[in-house]
């Protein structure tokens, strides 16, 4: 079964000059990149969709941050399960690891920064 649906971010189909679309693993791709870049509040009929903004927060460590990422990410988009870890780069930016299976399959990590 192919599920199918818009890309993140928009695209225009250079052939069809339609809405590009994704299917599938890139589609969860894109719901999990959607989800990581946007924050709540950012969206007013989906207010709880999206990662806080943690650039003044205080948080005990980064495994507290990746724990609600990873919470977070599983109820929405459970089409995939998830392993989100944290840590501080030698710039002092943070930097969350989502590695991530689709049908059981291991897919490419997604790294995001926070700083």
């Amino acid at each position: 079964m192919n599920i199918t649906g818009l890309t993140y971010p928009l695209q225009i189909d250079p052939l069809t000059k339609n809405l590009k679309l994704s299917t599938n693993v890139d589609l969860i791709r894109d719901h999990i990149i959607s989800y990581l870049t946007d924050t709540k509040k950012s969206h007013i009929m989906r207010p709880g969709y999206g990662t806080d903004d943690y650039l003044f927060q205080t948080y005990s460590s980064w495994d507290v941050i990746a724990a609600e990422i990873e919470r977070s990410l599983t109820a929405n988009v459970p089409q995939a399960t998830f392993n989100v870890s944290g840590s501080l780069t030698d710039e002092g930016e943070g930097l969350i690891e989502v590695e991530w299976q689709y049908q059981g399959i291991k897919q490419e990590a997604i790294p995001v920064l926070i700083n």
